[in-house]
């Protein structure tokens, strides 16, 4: 994972992270890195091929006095060449969040 932290900032992201049961919600601004990982088959698995997804990680600037800065990572196969298509992948994660909060 150490190639995403390398990586050159492609762009920023922003939106709104929820509100939780001791956190109020707020706005986001995330530098975004892209990679391309490859994962490698267990040793005790090597007829297994390797496979390529991309990394994102995402880290938060500028954050808020008395806040914990938000830093994300993602692993995917879903393209992403462009921050919209990122910015859709954190939608999906999002939508998720709000789920697991109802439940």
């Amino acid at each position: 994972m150490n190639q995403l932290h390398k990586a050159n900032v492609i762009g920023t992201i922003n939106f709104t992270l929820p509100g939780g049961r001791e956190r109020k919600s707020r706005e986001v601004t995330q530098n975004a890195k892209v990679a391309k990982l490859t994962l490698l088959p267990s040793s005790h698995r090597e007829d297994l091929p390797k496979v390529v997804i991309n990394g994102i990680l995402l880290e938060e600037f500028d954050v808020p006095l008395g806040e914990t800065p938000i830093s994300w990572m993602f692993l995917t196969t879903l393209p992403v060449d462009t921050t919209e298509q990122i910015q859709w992948i954190i939608e999906l994660y999002l939508a998720r969040w709000g789920i697991e909060m109802f439940f």
